[in-house]
């Protein structure tokens, strides 16, 4: 018994230090693709110093679409770190899962070597605790779900309201005008 549930708690330790290191090494990835995009930048500006020797003209059509570009590189940057934010709370949603899964498994194995008593305190500590960090997982994979659609809500919420304003708009002038016609 004791050889099967010190396995059972390498097997979870091992799958759960796998998974928080494969998704940090993604984030970290991300990173260093950010940081080619800055090298790529600078070779830019190297190339809008050597076109400063050319006619004044061609200077102020490419300052131009030099700064379009720098407007596209901000809404890059704004997507990307919305989807690094995203992969946090992904990361650490996984985080807590697997938490919850070492604490499933491996602790009433564990405190079963001890005592039956101390094995059945243990089971409904641990069941309450799964309780709990899966009503927490499910309060915020809501509250991220709804700031996420929450401008979309929005616009949808004003055409409703825009359309019944002006359906009303529409059955008071119509209504006002056959009332002669009626008396």
């Amino acid at each position: 018994m004791t050889n099967s549930a010190l396995f059972v708690f390498s097997l979870s330790l091992s799958l759960f230090c796998k998974s928080f290191s494969w998704c940090r090494c993604c984030v970290d990835d991300d990173d260093d693709d950010d940081d080619d995009d800055d090298d790529d930048d600078d070779d830019d500006d190297d190339d809008d110093d050597d076109d400063d020797d050319d006619d004044d003209d061609d200077d102020d059509d490419d300052d131009d679409h030099d700064h379009d570009d720098e407007d596209d590189d901000g809404d890059v940057d704004v997507i990307a770190n919305n989807s690094i934010t995203l992969t946090n709370i992904f990361v650490s949603l996984l985080g807590i899962i697997d938490i919850v899964i070492i604490i499933t498994i491996a602790v009433p194995l564990l405190a079963l070597l001890f005592n039956i008593y101390c094995f059945i305190v243990v089971v409904v500590v641990v069941v309450v605790v799964v309780v709990v960090v899966v009503v927490v997982v499910v309060v915020v994979v809501v509250v991220v779900v709804v700031l996420l659609l929450l401008p979309i809500a929005k616009v949808c919420l004003t055409l409703i309201l825009s359309t019944v304003s002006s359906t009303v708009f529409f059955i008071q002038a119509h209504s006002s005008i056959s009332r002669p016609y009626l008396v």
